[in-house]
């Protein structure tokens, strides 16, 4: 793992007197889950091609560990993909490059989503403003009906 998925500095050698301890070893290994999936946050947010495919590769260790079958299967074949990318489309790379694989709903930084996120983000508050509107006419139309019978 490279400098850039480093969030947080540990000296992990400093503490290997304490690597037999089951306990220190389960929040170790935590602590570097905890610290990978920061790390793709962070490529997410900054629109980073390279730290997202960087940390990409760390967690397919742990999906192979923890059971994640189609994570563990597929996750080589999109890094591959994706680490061609350069040559096969130079310039669907070079976009990516420039941090078009997410979406900006502003231009402020730190507040890019990936694609997926945020279609789920403006499915939901499409739907939410439908159900609103739905329960006001029902509201409406109820009040009018029985306004009219007082």
């Amino acid at each position: 793992m490279s400098s850039a998925t480093n969030i947080f500095v540990i000296s992990w050698k400093s503490l290997t007197m304490h690597s037999q301890n089951p306990n220190f070893r389960l929040w170790a290994s935590y602590m570097k889950m905890v610290q990978l999936l920061l790390a793709m946050i962070r490529a997410y947010r900054d629109g980073n091609w390279d730290l997202h495919l960087e940390s990409f590769a760390a967690m397919l260790p742990w999906l192979t560990i923890y059971d994640h079958t189609n994570y563990a299967r597929w996750g080589p074949v999109y890094l591959a993909g994706m680490e061609s990318l350069e040559t096969k489309a130079p310039k669907v790379h070079a976009e990516f490059i420039a941090g078009n694989f997410v979406v900006k709903r502003t231009m402020m930084p730190f507040c890019q989503e990936v694609n997926d996120a945020w279609h789920h983000w403006h499915h939901n508050k499409r739907s939410s403003q439908r159900q609103v509107l739905r329960h006001l006419a029902r509201t409406v139309s109820y009040l009018a009906r029985h306004q009219m019978s007082l």
